[in-house]
């Protein structure tokens, strides 16, 4: 006899399950806010946490059995397997990288992500893709907001040093927080505006919809503030895919349009409130951050009212169809169209306007944000320095076609072969395939672009195939999709790992959401259960585990010890700092910043013999970084060697040319 409801309730099974579909929501919710909270996740510690909590959660899973690497399902291989060979290439370029510890800091990046990604895979196939939708809006949601807020409200913020006034200087500052880098805040966003899409259209509860379309305005004012010019084109590609991959378009267009609405009213409300559009800490800038978040408020709540007006005046209505077209008249319209517009382009003189364009695209220095107004901002199509860097990606792929110059090492090429024209210091090539293509040549290129051709290709085709009541949600997701690898072609989003660990939950959300049947049309569809893996798969798929924990670990415990050496040293607990920077090399022998970071120690000790032996071993261990060779040339002269100071400030010098006199 079954049991009675009340009893039902009272289950373990319920219980269980309960736990595990708040986990799934928790998960990406709390990943990709933390990692934001962090500067992004761009530094190697809290990434590292990251991946070896990711890494010791699919260990256990795997050990018993809710998890089989080894047995992942075949839509799903190739998107892991070129994920995987991109580690196993990175694992290997340490026999010939410039630097074997920025290399491997590099391994653990791409392991971080990998389980990630395969961890997203896992719970969608394990039924919770709904969860892992909802945990990923609403951790975009909450990054998004929680920039809005430090705007408006700096003082409920204690990072944002507010109370450091500098009313003599006029500064035109980005909105950049939690990810303290405006054009990354503003990929975020371009994340999270199809997922509120895609919320506001195919939620199941018409509060949630209606609080997904309050927040679009939000978005809107948050993206004008980053001054990004990536702003509008990660908005448009975002818009427009998901307008065409999702089914219910109309319902969409409406809640599009109360967003554009809305975001209007508050960026020309937010422009004209001075003080708080250049970010200043002012006592007006507070009044106009109160006055702001009031305005906010209340349109946001009637974008709310209004799309609940939208959806119950929608209901039930069919949502229109594209039309069908033959391919022949398809083809005579397209030439047609492009006719038109060739000579309307003439007529209007575009090519001169797109020479101009052009080279504005192409200058070394773009629009100086501290003089030009936000709207220039947003428009301003100069690449600032980008196109150098791409054309010096290409120089130094050149140099190394097929193996490349080693992950990590282009900050050692731009010192040495950067542009002169171009920025003197520059860490990353500003685009995840050119960069690539640099540093792990060829073979690392074909794997990053192959892996984001799949996703896309096979985002997009799971969106139009996906069931009516998951289809918003896979739209939102394959149009975020979409906007990530845009992003990664101008910019470093792949170093800011808040941006890559969305990106993984949303490529796992958009290539392997429930088939387009009748049964995962119902809301709580569930993948059928498989039996567990043998004992050989387990073993496998645990050492695959063990693997990644060691290549993630070592950097991490390496990098937490110079750090408490560091804080030893800046509190002057110099043999406290000695025995912190001994423990990274005995982690790490291989590196060389344990080996500065014990010469720098030493020093301070005044043990400057040994402290020039350490600097010579950090030399030794990554010869192309000038900063270590000026490092050593200085604790020479201090030991009294003038000779060997001299020619480690030459090989600094030859290793830093162009800027080289700057940091003297």
């Amino acid at each position: 006899m079954e049991d009675p409801p009340d009893r039902q309730a009272d289950r373990p099974g319920f219980d269980l399950e309960t736990l595990a579909k708040a986990l799934a929501w928790l998960v990406p919710a709390a990943l990709i806010v933390y990692l934001s909270l962090q500067n992004g996740g761009y530094d190697a510690i809290p990434r590292g946490e990251i991946g070896m909590l990711v890494w010791w959660g699919l260990l256990v899973a795997v050990i018993a059995g809710a998890v089989a690497l080894t047995g992942l399902p075949r839509s799903t291989k190739l998107l892991v397997g070129l994920l995987a060979g991109l580690a196993v290439w990175t694992a290997l370029s340490l026999a010939w990288s410039e630097s074997d510890e920025r290399s491997a800091i590099e391994l653990a990046r791409v392991l971080t992500y990998l389980g990630i990604l395969v961890l997203a895979l896992s719970l969608v196939r394990a039924g919770y893709w709904r969860q892992l939708l909802n945990g990923t809006t609403v951790g975009v949601a909450v990054v998004i907001l929680l920039a809005l807020l430090s705007r408006l409200e700096p003082n409920w913020f204690p990072d944002q040093n507010i109370g450091e006034f500098i009313p003599d200087i006029e500064l035109e500052r980005r909105l950049a927080y939690p990810l303290n880098y405006s054009s990354g805040l503003a990929v975020m966003v371009g994340l999270g505006i199809p997922l509120l899409l895609g919320t506001a259209v195919g939620a199941a509860s018409a509060i949630g919809r209606s609080v997904a379309a309050a927040i679009l305005p939000a978005a809107a004012l948050v993206l004008w503030l980053t001054g990004s010019s990536l702003a509008l084109p990660l908005a448009l590609i975002a818009v427009v895919l998901f307008i065409v991959l999702t089914d219910q378009r109309l319902t969409a267009l409406g809640a599009l349009l109360i967003a554009i609405v809305g975001g209007a009213i508050l960026i020309v409300a937010a422009s004209g409130r001075e003080a708080l559009d250049r970010g200043l800490a002012t006592s007006d800038a507070l009044r106009e951050g109160d006055q702001m978040l009031v305005i906010a408020l209340i349109v946001c709540a009637v974008a709310a009212l209004a799309h609940f007006g939208l959806i119950r005046a929608l209901a039930g209505r069919e949502p229109p169809a594209l039309p069908t077209v033959s391919r022949r008249a398809l083809g005579i319209g397209a030439a047609i169209v492009v006719v038109i517009g060739l000579i309307g382009a003439v007529a209007v003189g575009a090519p001169s306007e797109l020479a101009d364009r052009w080279d504005s695209f192409t200058a070394a220095e773009g629009l100086d944000p501290d003089d030009a107004a936000r709207g220039e901002q947003v428009l301003d199509v100069s690449a600032r320095g980008r196109y150098q860097y791409w054309e010096s990606s290409v120089d130094a792929f050149r140099t190394e076609p097929l193996l490349g110059i080693g992950p990590g090492t282009f900050e050692f090429w731009w010192a040495r072969e950067g542009d002169p024209d171009a920025a003197i210091f520059v860490r990353n090539a500003h685009s995840l395939y050119l960069e690539t293509l640099a540093e792990l040549g060829i073979v690392g290129l074909l794997l990053v672009v192959g892996f984001a051709a799949a996703v896309l290709v096979a985002a997009s085709i799971r969106a139009w195939r996906a069931a009516p009541s998951i289809r918003p949600g896979a739209a939102a997701a394959a149009a975020a999709c979409f906007v990530f690898a845009a992003s990664a072609l101008v910019d470093w989003v792949w170093e800011l790992a808040a941006l890559p660990v969305a990106f993984m939950f949303l490529v796992a959300l958009a290539i392997a959401s429930p088939e387009a049947s009748p049964e995962a049309a119902e809301p709580e569809a569930r993948i059928s259960p498989r039996a567990g893996p043998g004992l050989g798969p387990r073993l496998i798929g645990a050492a695959l585990c063990l693997v990644a924990l060691v290549a993630i670990g070592l950097p991490l415990a390496a990098a937490r010890s110079v750090e408490e050496s560091r804080e030893q040293a800046a509190e002057e607990n110099y043999e406290a700092a000695l025995e912190d920077a001994r423990d990274a090399i005995e982690i790490q022998p291989y590196a060389a910043t344990p080996r500065i970071q014990e010469a720098v120690v030493l020093e301070r000790l005044g043990l400057l013999d040994e402290a020039a032996d350490a600097a010579r071993e950090a030399t030794a261990r990554e010869s192309t970084n000038w900063r270590l060779w000026l490092v050593l040339s200085r604790l020479e002269a201090r030991r009294g060697d003038a000779e060997a100071s001299v020619e480690a400030l030459n090989r600094a010098e030859s290793l830093f040319p162009r800027g080289f006199n700057q940091f003297l």
